[in-house]
């Protein structure tokens, strides 16, 4: 199952998972800044998982690995099962949320160590944010002491926020909300319905 993979074959996977080219060994090194005994041992994990889990090999084009389309469908709906964070969207929401709520500043490894993903992934969906923030016309920042945080008008932020907290707490889980406490999250729950009741 999922959960037997530890977490350096994981962040392989889902660079397999998340490019849209095969991949050489090389190309592997580079996205997950290891080595090229560690990809080539995380490759033999993910082979064996892969027979494992009845999905077939991965494969092979002249040194280039890749999925297939029904591969990647199996794969994510499995990491989605298991790993709530696998999930872009859900990863996105969070990250914007924390920012907004968190009582302590939070930086890049923050990030990786509580979605238990990449810190390529992590800097990829930072991209993310940053792209849908300036939609809103407002900005993403980052100092070492402050971590990240959003600069810009308090009506537009509290719009994300509530956009996002209610992607939360639709399509999350309890690990969703640590950045904030079980009972501001079931009150702000009850408003947010009460209050999209009364827009219906």
């Amino acid at each position: 199952m999922m959960y037997n993979l530890p977490k350096h074959a994981r962040d392989l996977l889902r660079v397999l998972l998340e490019e849209p080219y095969p991949l050489k060994i090389k190309d592997m090194m580079s996205l997950t800044n290891n080595s090229r005994r560690m990809v080539y041992y995380d490759l033999e994990i993910i082979c064996s998982f892969m027979k494992e889990s009845h999905l077939g090999e991965l494969m092979n084009e002249s040194g280039a690995f890749r999925l297939n389309d029904i591969q990647c469908k199996k794969i994510q709906d499995l990491l989605q099962t298991q790993f709530v964070f696998d999930d872009k969207d859900i990863r996105i929401a969070y990250i914007i949320c924390s920012v907004m709520w968190s009582n302590h500043p939070m930086h890049i490894h923050d990030f990786v160590e509580r979605m238990d993903v990449s810190r390529n992934t992590i800097i990829r969906n930072m991209q993310d944010v940053r792209t849908i923030l300036e939609e809103y016309q407002v900005k993403l920042e980052n100092s070492k002491k402050r971590g990240f945080y959003i600069e810009g008008d308090n009506f537009r932020k509290r719009t994300i926020y509530i956009f996002y907290i209610h992607k939360l707490i639709v399509n999350g889980n309890q690990k969703c909300f640590d950045f904030i406490d079980g009972n501001q999250l079931a009150e702000y729950n009850y408003r947010l319905r009460e209050m999209f009741h009364e827009i219906a």
